[in-house]
C-alpha cells in the first residue's frame, strides 16, 4: 500500500536530477567504482563502533542508501521497464531500503517540526523587540 503512494508522490514531485549522465564521461567507470567503495568501506567502519545499536543502525541504512543506487544505477532506462523480480534484490536489501526510507522520512517530519518551531520563537523574539521600542 505505501509504495503506490510514495510512487505518487515522486512522479508529482518531477525529475530532480538527471541520474543518466552521473556516471558519463571519461572517470565514469572509475567514479562508480570509488563509490562502490565508498559505501564498502563505511559498511567496514561501522564493524568498529561499539555500541550494537549503532552499528546496526548504521549498516542498515548504509546497506538501504547502497540498494537505493542499485536500483538507480544497475539498469538501463531500456532494459528496466518499470519493474524488479524477486532475483534483482535480496530480502536484507529491500529490509533495509523500507526502513532506510522510513528513517529519512521521519528526519524530514523532524526538520519541518523544528522549523515550526524555530519559526515561532523567531515571530516572539520580534514581538519581543518591538515592544521595547518607544511609542511615537
Amino acid at each position: 500500500r505505501l509504495i503506490p503512494k510514495v510512487l505518487k508522490v515522486v512522479n508529482r514531485a518531477g525529475l530532480m536530477f538527471d541520474d543518466s549522465e552521473l556516471f558519463l564521461g571519461p572517470s565514469g567507470r572509475a567514479l562508480k567504482a570509488e563509490f562502490k567503495d565508498n559505501f564498502r568501506n563505511i559498511s567496514r567502519i561501522m564493524d568498529c563502533t561499539g555500541c550494537e545499536k549503532c552499528r546496526l543502525w548504521g549498516k542498515t541504512q548504509t546497506l538501504g542508501l547502497a540498494t537505493a543506487l542499485k536500483a538507480l544505477f544497475s539498469y538501463p532506462d531500456r532494459a528496466f521497464r518499470g519493474r524488479f523480480t524477486s532475483l534483482d534484490f535480496k530480502r536484507n536489501e529491500v529490509v533495509a531500503l523500507i526502513t532506510t526510507y522510513f528513517q529519512f522520512s521521519r528526519s524530514l517530519d523532524a526538520i519541518e517540526m523544528f522549523r515550526g518551531m524555530y519559526q515561532n520563537i523567531v515571530t516572539d523574539w520580534r514581538a519581543s523587540q518591538a515592544s521595547l521600542l518607544p511609542e511615537k
